[in-house]
């Protein structure tokens, strides 16, 4: 006699609410995670939960966020030196963040700033070859560069 595999019994759910349900635990451990100070996207807090500090000896630390006096007293670049490089207006106040003088100006972006902060202190910025991850090596401007080219 063949042995007759019973019917499980398992709660039948919805498709559209099962997936509510997965978006909603997502987000609201997301949201708790947050709320209790593990989770921070902001960038301007280190892991440890401090206020980022620009120390002026690496200019990848530069962001958006900064403001033009950040960036002037903690790389001891003139403030004028900074938007007469990037023939910004005279009167931006150095209250401005980097990111609200995106497209003003000449050529003006936060990675232009850097790359030009970098020259101005004789240092290279390291960039990331194509199709390289974030984590993988990064190569220095001139490693490409074959020799006697």
């Amino acid at each position: 006699m063949e042995a007759q595999l019973g019917r499980k019994l398992s709660p039948k759910v919805n498709p559209y609410i099962f997936g509510v349900g997965i978006v909603v635990i997502f987000m609201g451990l997301i949201l708790g995670a947050q709320l209790f100070g593990f989770w921070s996207a902001s960038g301007r807090l280190t892991p440890s939960g401090a206020p980022v500090q620009l120390t002026g000896s690496d200019p990848a630390d530069i962001k958006g966020w900064m403001k033009l006096e950040d960036i002037s007293a903690s790389y001891k670049i003139p403030l004028a030196d900074i938007l007469t490089a990037f023939k910004l207006p005279a009167e931006t106040p150095g209250s401005m963040e980097l990111k609200d003088l995106e497209g003003q100006g000449e050529n003006f972006s936060v990675t232009t700033l850097r790359n030009w902060v970098a020259q101005k202190l004789g240092k290279s910025l390291p960039v990331a070859t194509p199709g390289s991850s974030p984590g993988d090596t990064v190569k220095s401007r001139n490693a490409n560069k074959t020799p006697g080219a």
